[in-house]
Order: C-alpha cells, then structure tokens, then sequence
C-alpha cells in the first residue's frame, strides 16, 4: 500500500545521485506504481519529466490510467500528443490536466 510513493521518491533520489540518465525501466516502474493507484496527476507529470525519453510504453501506462480513473478527457489530448511528432518533448504540453483521482 502506498507503493507508489515511494516509487516517486526513489526515482527523484536516483536522479539527484548524478548517475547519469536514468534507465527507462526506472520509468516506467514508477508509471506502474501510480496506476495501480489511479494516481493521475503524477503519471502526467512523470510523463513530462520523462521529455523527450517517454516512449509509447509510458505513453500507455498513462493513458491506461486515464481509463481505469474514468478521466477521458487527458486522455484523448495524450492521444492527439503522440500522433504529433515532438510534442511529448516540449515541457507543459498537457500540463494540470488530471485530476488526482
């Protein structure tokens, strides 16, 4: 329980310890930490952090998580995000979109 929350917290002391980039894995076990939370908000925000290292994998888990908390509405402007080529790069794309279910 609360699984997630450390999840975030690992991941943000990983990036402090200027170890480099972080392995994508990392990523995305943090994504599945907050989905099986429904944890909206910080699916989105991990996905901006990711930048231009989200991927369709990541991209998935969010809008995953879109459906399973019933909030349709990110997730369709997620959808539109990835069919345009560079838009998950740019900081703020779908920024305070969630809920925080």
């Amino acid at each position: 329980r609360g699984r997630w929350r450390s999840a975030l917290q690992l991941l943000d002391e990983l990036g402090q310890a200027e170890c480099g980039e972080l392995p994508l894995s990392a990523w995305h076990s943090a994504l599945v930490a907050c989905r099986k939370h429904k944890r909206t908000v910080e699916v989105l925000n991990l996905l901006m952090r990711m930048g231009p290292h989200a991927d369709t994998m990541a991209c998935n888990e969010v809008l995953h998580t879109f459906r399973l908390a019933s909030d349709y509405s990110p997730a369709r402007q997620l959808l539109m995000a990835m069919r345009s080529p560079g838009a998950l790069a740019t900081e703020g794309t779908l920024e305070d979109e969630g809920d925080g279910a």
